[in-house]
């Protein structure tokens, strides 16, 4: 199960992001619209994370 971590990062995802992906539980939601490159890499990382942790 996904979970907001406690620790921010300035330049982690744009929160409505960040909120989609805990909602939707997956990396499979849309990009923010003017942040699209951010929104595209902080998908992949996190797929790639999962991927890796075999969720």
């Amino acid at each position: 199960m996904l979970n907001e971590s406690p620790c921010r990062s300035a330049t982690g995802p744009p929160p409505l992001l960040r909120a989609e992906v805990l909602q939707a539980q997956s990396a499979d939601v849309q990009t923010i619209s003017g942040a699209t490159v951010t929104s595209e890499a902080y998908l992949n990382s996190l797929q790639a994370a999962l991927d890796a942790a075999n969720l």
